[in-house]
């Protein structure tokens, strides 16, 4: 498990919307995305920010399905789920999968 990322929750602070938006998390601001030299609709830069503000939140839902797999077994049928799992883990956390 990684642990130097910043902490979450992640949030987005300002207009969704916007060219410029901030990256915010329990200490202040952990990224700032500026778009306005990109071919970007505002549409997909705030649905990129949104995917980059859930970032924590995802990361301890897939550890946690891990976890629970780990301990209780994969359940019938999760034989290509859990390695997807497990890859997207070691992908946000540097690691293997």
């Amino acid at each position: 498990m990684m642990a130097d990322y910043t902490k979450g929750p992640w949030d987005i602070d300002g207009d969704k919307h916007a060219m410029n938006l901030d990256i915010v998390g329990p200490e202040g601001r952990i990224a700032m995305m500026d778009c306005e030299n990109f071919e970007i609709t505002d549409e997909e830069l705030g649905a990129n920010a949104s995917l980059i503000a859930a970032a924590p939140d995802l990361l301890e839902a897939l550890e946690f399905i891990d976890l629970s797999c780990r301990m209780g077994g994969v359940p019938v049928g999760w034989g290509l789920p859990i390695l997807k799992v497990r890859a997207a883990i070691a992908k946000a956390t540097g690691g293997k999968a």
